[in-house]
C-alpha cells in the first residue's frame, strides 16, 4: 500500500511539474520541481528509488504529449524533438532520487 502511495505521488509530482512547464517560459522551475521531488521521494523510498523517478520523469513527458492532444499548449512550445525525448530527464531525477537515498542514510545514522 506504501509503494502504491508513492507511485501516485510521484504521477502527481510530474504532472506539477508539468503544469509549472506550461505555465512558465523558462525550464528550469520545472527542472526543480523534478528534481526536489525525486529527491523527497527518494529519502522515503530507497529500495524503488529509480522507480519513482522514472516515474515522475515519465509522466511529466506523458504530460507534453497528451496535453497537446487535449488542446492544452504550453506558453512556449517544445522545440527540437519529439515528446519522448523529455525522457532524458529520467537522468537528473534518478541522481536526485538516490542522493535522497544518501542523505536519508547519513542522516538515519
Amino acid at each position: 500500500m506504501y509503494k502504491l502511495a508513492l507511485l501516485c505521488a510521484a504521477a502527481a509530482c510530474g504532472l506539477v511539474a508539468a503544469y509549472v512547464d506550461f505555465h512558465n517560459d523558462e525550464p528550469q522551475p520545472a527542472l526543480l520541481v523534478i528534481l526536489t521531488s525525486s529527491f523527497v521521494l527518494g529519502m522515503l523510498s530507497r529500495r524503488f528509488a529509480w522507480l519513482y523517478a522514472g516515474s515522475v520523469a515519465f509522466v511529466f513527458a506523458l504530460a507534453h504529449w497528451i496535453g497537446p492532444e487535449l488542446s492544452i499548449q504550453p506558453l512556449f512550445p517544445m522545440k527540437g524533438g519529439p515528446w519522448w525525448t523529455l525522457m532524458i530527464l529520467a537522468i537528473p531525477a534518478a541522481i536526485a532520487s538516490y542522493a535522497g537515498v544518501g542523505f536519508r542514510r547519513i542522516v538515519v545514522r
